[in-house]
């Protein structure tokens, strides 16, 4: 064994440390980290609603209405109208601009990353292998 995937459970960190000590590689399955930094987005997402909602006429709320949606997803899956929608909520909010692109940009290396066997898997939806070569080490 060269490698143990785990998530971010100190406990499982700890476990694979004392059994294996030095002689294999730890990291954090994608799974978790991107959901770590998605939920960073998310709560500035919450958090800059709450001040639009403040600053903002109704019906320019309105049309920001799916804009939680949008954001959730990657622009490249997003049609025109979506995009907009998207840009339109980045003019009101440079933060929110400012993390989705780094959401967006860590997600693409992540997927560099991917063997071509964790990519079908993912794309199956099931949980790509850990691989050395996308090791997040501890």
């Amino acid at each position: 064994m060269r490698v143990v995937c785990s998530d971010l459970y100190h406990g499982f960190i700890s476990a694979a440390k004392a059994v294996f000590g030095k002689r294999v590689l730890i990291c954090a399955d994608r799974f978790h980290v991107a959901r770590l930094y998605r939920e960073g987005l998310e709560t500035l997402r919450k958090r800059e609603f709450k001040r639009l909602r403040n600053t903002l006429s109704k019906v320019s709320l309105d049309e920001l209405k799916i804009a939680d949606w949008v954001l959730r997803h990657r622009r490249a899956d997003l049609n025109a109208d979506e995009r907009r929608l998207l840009n339109r909520v980045f003019a009101h909010s440079p933060k929110l601009k400012e993390a989705y692109a780094a959401c967006e940009a860590l997600t693409v290396i992540y997927e560099s990353r991917l063997s071509k066997r964790a990519r079908q898997a993912q794309t199956a939806r099931l949980d790509p292998a850990c691989h050395p070569s996308q090791a997040q080490l501890f």
